[in-house]
């Protein structure tokens, strides 16, 4: 733990106030998908087994998570229809 160093401040822990900004994850066809805070999706697919960022060699095979052997049922480039299905940001309520 951090400690400030002036006297009127000796022995009190430095502690932060900053807002933490979570960013959704969204579970479609099979796989994760992450919201932007503006609402928008990042071009990105997230394993839904350990939530690490998967892969699609050329956009030709299967998403695959190298962390937990994780396979998507869609390939890279079937991604921009995938996310063409996804959830707008107002109609999650």
């Amino acid at each position: 733990m951090l400690y400030a160093s002036a006297s009127i401040f000796a022995n009190r822990p430095i502690v932060s106030y900053a807002p933490i900004m979570v960013e959704a994850l969204i579970e479609h066809q099979g796989a994760l998908f992450k919201r932007k805070h503006d609402g928008e999706y990042h071009q990105a697919v997230f394993c839904p087994t350990c939530e690490g960022l998967t892969s699609s060699l050329a956009d030709m095979l299967c998403f695959y998570c190298s962390r937990c052997n994780w396979r998507s049922e869609f390939t890279g480039k079937q991604l921009p229809a995938v996310m063409k299905d996804l959830p707008d940001a107002d109609a999650d309520g």
